[in-house]
């Protein structure tokens, strides 16, 4: 990138070079001495006050263009048409226009100094209008037309070389971005992998040991009273150890394939079931279409009628438990009631966390009301399944 502090410096000296070149072969004095004098230092001066920011000084278009103009006014100071040394000024302000500004403010310095040097060039021919002036302007247009090309395609590249970089950099912001979203997404994953496997040993295993611990209980209250329904109730318990220990290898296997489903019933079958081995009364109202939607949706009804058994059971000690599943086409509404003890003030444990994050995937809603024992109501949406 170009330095505009050594830029300055370097035109400075040329400057002075110049101007010293100048008064020695224009060998002035007296008042012209003191207006070319005036007109070199406050030019000499006009990259201070463009360094200035100050809300009196005027843009650096404006500024550039007081150059140009005192440049002029040595010009016309000189006692040739055409002074050559002006014309080496007008070279260095175009030049340093070009590299130290935005080619938005250059291009103007850039056509007014083209405009006075096409006023000397004017000048000159109608003094002497022969051949070797127009050969001579001729020249000039050429020397002045390589310049401003070359200004141009120097500032040009110097532009591309800031996009690269200005590129590279937001290219390297975007890469590192990217490298934190993955990790965060890495991370989130994982925590979302362990919810789930937390949430199926819950809904599944812990659905099968409420049912294992009820029989054990309730053999243990016939045993000195029914020893055959005692016994009846064991071998009953032992298969569901059993079930249990299948339901084990199932979430497993599901764990290792995720195309594998842990669910293998409906969910008539998984509350018939339940009723059956813990003499329940269960009453079911369900619409036969929800049996068409996607295996997703099947689940987590399922996983949600089956939290509910299990939680009106372990801590509601109900006896007789309502449950009504409604396909209202946009959505599938739910309530399942029982006539538990139930509890004003409720405290979500893992369960009904589980039950409202699966909810929540389907942009449903769950509400909980333990006044009346417990009734769980809300809606799960199907309108884009």
């Amino acid at each position: 990138m170009l330095n505009e502090k050594r830029i300055v410096i370097l035109r400075t000296i040329l400057f002075l070079l110049i101007f010293m070149a100048f008064v020695a072969l224009e060998n002035v004095s007296g008042i012209r001495l003191i207006k070319i004098v005036i007109y070199m230092s406050i030019l000499l001066m006009m990259p201070v006050f463009r360094r200035t920011k100050k809300p009196w000084i005027f843009n650096e278009v404006f500024l550039l263009i007081v150059d140009a103009t005192l440049i002029f006014l040595i010009g016309l100071s000189s006692r040739y048409v055409i002074n050559y040394y002006v014309y080496a000024l007008y070279i260095i302000l175009m030049i340093e226009a070009g590299l130290i500004y935005e080619l938005k403010f250059s291009k103007y310095v850039i056509g007014i100094i083209s405009v006075f040097t096409l006023y000397h060039y004017a000048v000159l021919y109608y003094y002497r209008q022969n051949l070797g002036t127009i050969s001579e302007i001729f020249f000039l247009i050429l020397i002045n037309s390589v310049i401003i090309l070359g200004v141009f395609f120097v500032r040009y590249q110097k532009e591309e070389k800031e996009n690269q970089i200005k590129l590279y950099h937001d290219l390297d912001k975007a890469h590192k971005e990217l490298v934190n979203s993955n990790n965060k997404l890495e991370r989130l994953t994982r925590i979302e992998v362990k919810n789930s496997i937390a949430r199926e040993i819950h809904d599944a295993l812990g659905h099968d040991m409420v049912g294992l611990i009820m029989e054990i209980e309730m053999a243990d209250i016939l045993i000195n009273k029914d020893k055959d329904a005692a016994k009846k109730m064991l071998v009953q318990a032992k298969v569901s150890a059993r079930n249990g220990m299948k339901t084990i290898r199932k979430v497993v296997e599901t764990l290792r394939d995720e195309s594998e489903s842990i669910i293998s019933e409906t969910i008539e079958e998984m509350i018939g079931n339940f009723s059956k081995r813990l003499n329940l009364n269960i009453d079911v109202d369900l619409d036969k279409s929800i049996y068409d939607y996607s295996k997703k949706i099947h689940d987590i009804l399922y996983r949600l009628v089956q939290e509910c058994l299990t939680n009106s059971l372990k801590h509601g000690d109900a006896t007789h438990i309502v449950i009504k599943l409604k396909d209202c086409y946009d959505k599938i509404t739910f309530e399942i009631s029982d006539n538990g003890k139930g509890n004003i003030e409720i405290n979500e444990g893992f369960g009904i966390k589980g039950m409202r994050e699966r909810i929540s995937m389907l942009n449903g809603k769950l509400i909980i009301d333990g006044s009346r024992g417990f009734i769980v109501k809300g809606y799960i949406e199907v309108s884009d399944d």
